[in-house]
């Protein structure tokens, strides 16, 4: 990301930068929120499951997005 918009001041984009979005299927939580509902779980501990789940299909998405993006360089 630095390539494309630098850490430090003046924080002004750099043009002509290759830049790969990559937007994953929608998740459903249904199944997970009856799981929960049925076991009794807290709220708390079925914000922080669900939190867990987003953020590893996020680290999925960055692999498949670095893949991807080095292959058109």
């Amino acid at each position: 990301m630095d390539d494309v918009l630098p850490n430090h001041s003046p924080y002004i984009p750099r043009i002509m930068k290759r830049v790969t979005v990559l937007i994953g299927e929608p998740m459903q939580f249904t199944d997970t929120l009856r799981e929960f509902r049925i076991a009794r779980k807290s709220a708390m501990e079925t914000r922080k499951h669900i939190t867990d789940m987003i953020q590893e299909r996020f680290k999925e998405l960055k692999s498949e997005t670095r893949l991807l993006h080095s292959k058109w360089r």
